[in-house]
């Protein structure tokens, strides 16, 4: 098992980081019916108690952390701290 990544801020009890954590993303741009495969999977996720990572910056993953709030399993939320971002244009 690997070692944990130091914390370097967080709001709530760390306990939970220890267990394995599922990451959900999407695209900006997503078609209808993995629109409603994704809804599903996020009530069944919610439903089944996995801890979910995410930036939750699409409107999907938006859609999916209301669902995955209403749980009562781990949720983490990553924020991307606009500091230290860097925005790299090609063209």
């Amino acid at each position: 098992m690997r070692k944990p990544l130091p914390l370097q801020h967080t709001l709530s009890n760390t306990c939970w980081v220890q267990q394995p954590l599922l990451s959900l993303f999407s695209s900006i741009r997503a078609p209808g019916d993995a629109i409603l495969i994704t809804y599903d999977l996020a009530r069944a996720l919610r439903d089944s108690g996995v801890a979910v990572v995410g930036g939750f910056h699409s409107p999907m993953e938006q859609e999916c952390l209301r669902l995955l709030l209403r749980g009562t399993q781990p949720v983490v939320v990553c924020v991307i701290n606009l500091r230290h971002a860097r925005r790299t244009d090609n063209g």
